[in-house]
């Protein structure tokens, strides 16, 4: 058995999906696996995702969470997908809620944590927003989502990645062009968005063999 834990923010959650969003899809899949293989592949997963979070908050969190639900007898996963709220604009003074400089710092400091643990972890990449309903976002209108900003934060999940030889799935792009009517409320995704990452974040944990 394998403990598969996932790390994130409200479309981790799986918020405004009536399915329960991509994770809720990916636990779904490995379940009907570990039927089929009369539990000889069994994955136990934890959305670990909470609305709102920046990589600031997940640091806070992270292995407290982590080590509650630790059976240490069993292999650990660890999957992010971090980051769309660390890019938000604060409205009042134009800057980031969390500069991309500690952006940078916290997710070379989360994975230094989680590596002590397990040297399985995959990154999922960020998604686009429809900044008509997004700039300015929320009813007292103090941030704003932007393709621009959030791209650049994408980029750094990419580059440190790439440096730091961890797989990652680039959704940007994809979304953005192949999926233009996947977001529910200009931000999340909904039910087709959330499957098209499931598709995506599965392809990629069967590529490097963590499932």
């Amino acid at each position: 058995m394998a403990q598969i834990f996932i790390f994130g923010d409200s479309i981790t959650f799986g918020q405004w999906d009536k399915n329960g969003g991509w994770v809720e899809r990916l636990k779904n899949d490995l379940s009907s696996r570990s039927i089929a293989s009369n539990q000889e592949n069994y994955y136990e997963v934890h959305n670990l995702g909470v609305p709102g979070d920046t990589t600031k908050d997940l640091l806070e969190r992270f292995e407290g969470e982590y080590l509650a639900r630790r059976d240490e007898n069993e292999e650990t996963i660890f999957v992010f997908a971090i980051g769309i709220n660390d890019s938000a604009l604060l409205t009042k003074d134009k800057t980031n809620s969390i500069s991309k400089e500690a952006f940078r710092r916290n997710i070379k400091e989360l994975v230094a944590c989680a590596q002590k643990y397990s040297v399985k972890l995959l990154f999922v990449g960020l998604t686009p927003v429809d900044e008509t309903k997004t700039n300015p976002w929320g009813l007292l209108r103090q941030k704003a989502y932007l393709n621009s900003e959030i791209e650049e934060y994408n980029r750094i999940l990419i580059e440190f990645c790439e440096e730091n030889g961890l797989p990652f799935v680039d959704t940007f792009d994809k979304f953005r062009y192949d999926c233009k009517d996947c977001l529910e409320d200009g931000l999340h995704p909904n039910s087709q968005g959330h499957e098209y990452i499931f598709e995506r974040v599965r392809k990629k944990l069967e590529e490097v063999k963590i499932i």
